[in-house]
């Protein structure tokens, strides 16, 4: 490592050993903050709804429509699947990082 500088040291040897832990943080971060749904209830309007809140706007007061909050729901997971399939890995690496062996 003489005469490395320090962005090269950074990128070769320090990004490598962190990624599965950033990853990881990035990864549970979306999923918990994909599935809040009380504070996006109380704090937006009908103009900015998340998809939670979107998806329980369908039920009304005299009809429900359960196809389509159903179908809805199945739609709202796809994203959050996406990215666990591609960073299951990570998770598994970041979380067992720490871990006594």
């Amino acid at each position: 490592m003489d005469g490395c500088r320090t962005s090269t040291a950074f990128f070769v040897i320090l990004l490598p050993l962190a990624l599965p832990g950033l990853i990881a943080a990035g990864l549970l971060s979306f999923l918990f903050s994909w599935s809040e749904f009380s504070i996006a209830l109380n704090l937006t309007t009908k103009e900015t709804y998340t998809i939670a809140v979107a998806i329980a706007s369908y039920a009304g007061e005299n009809e429900n429509l359960h196809g389509q909050m159903a179908a809805a729901s199945v739609l709202s997971t796809i994203p959050a699947l996406i990215l666990m399939f591609f960073g299951q890995r990570f998770i598994l690496g970041g979380l067992t990082a720490g871990a006594v062996k």
